[in-house]
């Protein structure tokens, strides 16, 4: 393969430099006594000559680029450590911001699921026929003898035990977490990541490939009908950890520590893909996840839904108990001081001695109860023993989620407009949990968009050919070229970034393809008006732009290959970005323009073409990128009278206040439920009040 690619190459090398030779030999044996046209000749042969350059510095760049291979074996296990040492970094930092870990994890129990979703304890601990499941962990310590036997597996226990009394006895890797909504299931997965990591870090050196790094994946963002499942794993891995993009990593490397079985995949959020997409997602889950490890978290009654049409076979399955009421009083009351050590110590004595009572059933569960300390700590918290405020638990519960935004945004005025919006974006998120900004264009109204986009291309295109020929000709080149360009826009555009590297043949292909079509089209129109000749220029010059925009497509990448992969610098980097190709097509429009138009009418003409072909059509390329997508869907919603909105800003603002999460290179809201609930106000149609 790499014989064939260098013969390609130096084929490709010698017949550039054969046409460009030919090229200078032609112009030289031209005879003419027309200096325009003497002029004219060598300003084509300069054109040519730079786009021959334009498809030779790939060639020169191509070093740059990955090589096609496979990882070896050295590649792998360092990419395997590198990931382990960021996730444990990353999730340490998760678990304190989610207070899970702080001041004390709850002491939440679990219990074997039922018969109806799960098997006996002795059947899943079957060992796997070899070959076909993960490898057994190794012990920190081999002399270490284990609390009970491998494959003897517990029926009950509490969730921070999870890793060595069901994870690492598991003979096929699969457990399955099952939780109500703020039950713990994703506290729990969490604890059990850090204990894997933290169990990978303590046994030794040369057994540590034998132990799988824990990957995180949210599954609401899976298309399984669509995706295989070691398709969405790579890409998302490659989007929360870019720099397994790295040449020292390998070619692929994301792909190859999942063939090779050295990533564990903790599934978070069944419940949260659309229903019809839950069964083939365990069918996929079934198919292509043998000899992986794998983490599974859903809430009971979509599971049990799901596994009707489609089972994941050797399975643990487990349940999340609700919190009993003298261990939520122990966790309200654990590193509290002072007199609001007494206040919580009334509420926690309420939850004891009236087990039944609404607030006992709100704080039986991780979420409510980190909530209460969180939003009264410097209130009292007995307020949410009265009866008559809330008579519900679900009112009680949306007081408390209600309080998160409360707690985050003091001031009325802010509270009331990023409630606003971040209920919009709720909204339109819909059950998916990756607040991805790059997405934020494709929730305004399909004909809003092309209609703004087509009104910006048009105007642009229609400003710099009437400069040039007329009112009429320019409005009805805008009119055709702002149809064309809306009809064709898409609102969606992953966040990129310059990296210049070698095209491959297909893609080389499509460049020419893309200049002979913009040439067609601009030669046959311009001949029309300034005859053949004049339309000969205007069609290579067409032909270079249009070869030009694939060029700069194709050395815009996307941002997974950068070496962050924060929202909040992707949006930076894109923006960037954005800007370059914005003034690199505006540079060779303006200098093609005026070369053109000045050897058509004059040095003046020629000057003023260019200079409005670069600062018109030039901004208009800018459009493509997907931050400035944003900021024309930020335009569209202030137009329609939807309100004024800057998306990144009240993003990186409630990320700032923890309304919002980082999750790799996309935002998720804090809590699915603060999700829901803000959803709800949106679908109500009704701006959040400003009591307190």
């Amino acid at each position: 393969m790499v014989v064939g690619s260098r013969r390609r190459d130096a084929v490709a090398l010698i017949g550039a430099l054969v046409l460009g030779a030919g090229a200078v030999w032609i112009v030289r044996e031209i005879r003419t006594s027309d200096d325009t046209a003497v002029y004219g000749n060598y300003i084509a042969l300069a054109s040519l000559l730079v786009s021959l350059l334009a498809f030779l510095l790939p060639w020169w760049w191509k070093g740059r680029s990955a090589s096609a291979g496979v990882a070896t074996a050295v590649q792998v296990t360092a990419a395997a450590d590198q990931l382990a040492q960021r996730t444990l970094g990353t999730w340490r930092h998760e678990a304190t911001e989610r207070r899970i870990s702080t001041p004390a994890p709850v002491r939440v129990r679990w219990r074997w699921g039922s018969a109806e979703i799960t098997s006996p304890p002795a059947e899943v601990s079957t060992a796997p026929v070899t070959g076909t499941g993960p490898p057994r962990l190794p012990k920190p310590n081999p002399n270490e003898l284990n609390p009970s036997p491998l494959g003897v597996l517990l029926e009950a226990g509490i969730v921070t035990r999870l890793h060595e009394e069901v994870y690492c006895k598991l003979p096929h890797g699969r457990l399955v977490l099952l939780g109500g909504p703020g039950a713990g299931k994703t506290g729990a997965m969490i604890l059990l990541l850090l204990a894997a990591l933290e169990h990978r870090r303590s046994v030794p050196e040369a057994q540590r490939g034998e132990v799988p790094v824990p990957v995180w994946l949210t599954l609401g963002s899976w298309d399984p009908t669509t995706q295989t499942l070691h398709q969405w794993a790579t890409a998302t891995m490659y989007r929360d950890h870019p720099y397994l993009r790295a040449s020292d990593y390998g070619p692929d490397s994301a792909a190859e520590l999942l063939r090779a079985g050295r990533v564990a995949l903790f599934l978070d959020g069944l419940d949260e893909m659309a229903p019809s997409a839950q069964a083939q997602a365990l069918a996929r889950i079934e198919q292509e996840g043998v000899g992986l490890r794998l983490v599974l978290s859903s809430r009971p009654k979509e599971y049990q839904h799901a596994i009707s049409n489609e089972r994941v076979h050797n399975t643990a399955v487990i349940e999340i108990q609700p919190v009993d009421p003298e261990v939520a009083r122990d966790y309200l009351l654990h590193d509290q001081i002072g007199s609001q050590h007494d206040r919580w110590a009334r509420l926690g004595d309420y939850l004891t001695q009236h087990p039944n009572s609404i607030a006992a059933r709100a704080l039986n569960n991780p979420l409510t109860l980190s909530l209460a300390r969180a939003t009264y700590q410097d209130h009292d918290p007995t307020f949410l023993t009265d009866p008559a405020m809330f008579g519900t638990v679900a009112a009680l519960r949306e007081h408390l989620i209600d309080r998160i935004l409360i707690t985050a945004y003091r001031d009325e005025r802010q509270r009331i407009h990023a409630t606003y919006w971040l209920a919009w974006i709720a909204h339109h998120l819909g059950s998916d949990r990756d607040l991805a900004w790059w997405c934020i264009p494709t929730w305004i109204p399909r004909w809003q968009y092309r209609l703004v986009v087509g009104l910006a291309f048009g105007l642009a295109f229609g400003l710099a050919f009437g400069i040039a020929f007329g009112l009429v000709f320019g409005v009805a080149s805008g009119l055709v070229f702002g149809a064309v360009i809306g009809v064709v826009s898409k609102a969606e555009r992953q966040p990129r970034r310059i990296f210049l590297r070698w095209p491959r043949l297909r893609e080389l292909f499509r460049l020419l393809l893309a200049g002979f079509a913009f040439g067609l089209a601009f030669g046959v129109v311009f001949g029309f008006v300034g005859g053949l000749v004049f339309g000969l220029w205007c069609g290579f010059v067409g032909g270079l732009a249009g070869g030009l925009a694939v060029l700069l497509d194709l050395w815009t990448v996307p941002l997974p290959r950068a070496s962050t992969a924060t929202p909040s610098a992707s949006y930076r980097i894109d923006r960037r970005t954005s800007i370059a190709v914005a003034l690199a097509g505006g540079f060779v429009f303006g200098l093609g323009g005026g070369f053109v138009f000045g050897l058509a009418f004059g040095l003046a003409f020629g000057l003023v073409a260019g200079f409005v072909a670069r600062f018109v059509v030039g901004p208009s390329w800018a459009l493509t990128g997907g931050s400035m997508k944003v900021s024309l869907a930020e335009l569209i919603l202030a137009t329609t009278g939807a309100g004024r909105v800057k998306f990144m800003q009240i993003l990186e603002d409630a990320h700032h206040r923890q309304v919002l999460r980082q999750a790799g290179a996309v935002y998720q809201f804090r809590h699915a439920e603060l999700q829901d609930h803000l959803a709800e106000i949106h679908r109500r149609h009704t701006r959040p009040s400003a009591s307190t």
